[in-house]
């Protein structure tokens, strides 16, 4: 019963981490200048963003980015930098159209 049991908790991690994982993108909108958005399948966790901006990402911590802390040009200077196009922004008011970096 109990190896059953942890399988079913495996099974249920896995499950959940897959559709957390997906092409699902996130908006961080707590800049009012500027909608930081991130895609975690795209993300290869090179950490140009937590070294360029370490006021803005947390990667240890919820919510891991806090735009907030940054100006619209610094945030958009650093996600033009992300090696894998996993963060983008939209500017509210020009289009809603999402950048990748």
């Amino acid at each position: 019963l109990f190896v059953l049991d942890l399988r079913l908790y495996l099974w249920d991690n896995f499950v959940t981490k897959l559709k957390c994982c997906g092409m699902e993108t996130k908006q961080y909108k707590n800049n009012p200048e500027l909608i930081v958005t991130w895609t975690p399948s795209k993300c290869i966790h090179a950490g140009v963003c937590v070294k360029t901006l370490p006021k803005v990402y947390h990667p240890k911590e919820q919510p891991w980015l806090r735009p907030e802390h940054a100006t619209k040009e610094d945030l958009i200077n650093q996600i033009n930098s992300c090696p894998s196009g996993a963060l983008g922004y939209i500017i509210p008011g020009e289009k809603d159209e999402e950048v990748n970096g």
